[in-house]
């Protein structure tokens, strides 16, 4: 019998989604299918988990934490599956109170929201970096810039 691996449609599970599938842009970026298990914003970053329904994602609320950090490409209501950025170039939302300039490395505060640690990331080896910022961006208000996401395991800690 065949499977249809995207749907997970086989007599036991019709319908059902498989989190984790990916997908590769023409930009190179590689996206991985989640399950929201809360409402996820665009642009915005959340931790990648194994659930129930595979892949899924939550919002990042605790600290000391290992996980890796993936970003919504769309917004994805709660209970639903959506494409998450995994690795490759992605617009983020960077906190109000963060600056950065091309090069930054960017991590993620202890409230769940991506900073700039104003320390560029040299050579791939800055602790906790998860992704690098391609632009800059001052302080004041919230703002979505271009990032190269890493695809790596991070700890969440304060900055």
């Amino acid at each position: 019998m065949l499977t249809n691996l995207i749907n997970r449609e086989d007599p036991d599970h019709i319908g059902t989604k498989l989190g984790g599938q990916l997908r590769t842009d023409a930009f190179g970026t590689t996206y991985i299918l989640c399950y929201a298990a809360a409402a996820a914003l665009i642009n915005t970053p959340y931790a990648l988990i194994h659930g129930a329904y595979g892949a899924t994602v939550n919002g990042i609320a605790s600290s000391a934490v290992d996980a890796k950090v993936v970003v919504a490409h769309a917004a994805v209501a709660t209970g639903s599956y959506g494409w998450f950025a995994m690795r490759g170039l992605h617009d983020v939302v960077i906190t109000t109170s963060a600056t950065a300039t091309d090069g930054d490395a960017i991590k993620i505060h202890t409230l769940g929201v991506p900073i700039s640690d104003a320390t560029p990331n040299i050579a791939d080896f800055e602790p906790d970096t998860w992704a690098v910022a391609l632009e800059a961006k001052g302080a004041g208000t919230a703002v979505t810039i271009k990032c190269f996401i890493m695809d790596r395991e991070i700890v969440y800690a304060a900055t």
